[in-house]
């Protein structure tokens, strides 16, 4: 492997290696989970990153400007408008999008079914006016729970793996979801150009930690879920 032609010494030096990560991880296990996923990553490096949880917009601009070293996990079109990142090839893993619900009638849709979408989602903003949905936007997974235990909303439109941990902290233990296989997503790795000869090892990295085809994020998202909730799919 291509990995091996790197020596530790040419990846790494005395400065710190810092990563931005996504202020959904900047809670006690998300943290777990980023660090071991970024530990993991770059053994064969060396390298021992530092974490920082940045806003999205300026996380992406220290990076860009070469003030850090990476960016965590990010969609494609959200890096885009910055063109120093380096992308890493091989997506860390394909984020699906669901609907989710409390109960299996709330998943059975109709005209005046309303559909809680979170901020800056846009693909599904454009979705809801593509299909006509009454939408409304929620500014967190918590307030999204918060809105379908109060009945203000019939589903979730949105990501798995924040919902459910604001499920399990809610004390929710059952799930109903509906895949919307339009808007699921890969999120990728990004470098500052200062690192672009880490870009193919990393690719193969991140491609050699897939287990039976799971990215070993998801499986690390799996391994630290708060609680054990039942998810239904319909």
């Amino acid at each position: 492997m291509l990995i091996l032609l790197f020596p530790a010494t040419l990846l790494a030096d005395e400065h710190e290696y810092v990563i931005n990560v996504s202020e959904m991880f900047n809670v006690t296990h998300g943290k777990q989970i980023a660090q071991e996923y970024f530990d993991t990553l770059y053994a064969p490096f060396a390298i021992k990153p530092t974490l920082v949880y940045l806003p999205t917009q300026r996380g992406l601009s220290m990076v860009d400007s070469g003030k850090l070293d990476a960016e965590g996990v990010r969609f494609l079109q959200v890096a885009s408008p910055y063109p120093n990142l380096i992308r890493i090839t091989e997506p860390v893993m394909e984020v699906t999008v669901n609907y989710y619900c409390l109960t299996s009638v709330a998943c059975t849709f109709s005209d005046k079914s309303v559909m809680l979408v979170p901020e800056g989602f846009a693909s599904a903003k454009q979705l809801c006016q593509q299909r006509h949905l009454t939408c409304m936007m929620v500014s967190s997974d918590i307030n999204a729970i918060t809105s379908l235990k109060k009945h203000a909303g019939d589903a979730y439109l949105g990501h798995d793996s924040g919902l459910i941990s604001a499920a399990c902290q809610a004390g929710i233990t059952h799930l109903y979801t509906r895949p919307e296989p339009l808007l699921s997503q890969y999120t990728y790795h990004y470098l500052s150009k200062k690192h672009w000869q880490l870009a193919l090892p990393l690719a193969e990295r991140i491609n050699a930690l897939k287990q039976n085809q799971e990215s070993y994020l998801g499986y690390l998202l799996k391994k630290y879920r708060e609680c054990d909730i039942q998810i239904d799919v319909l």
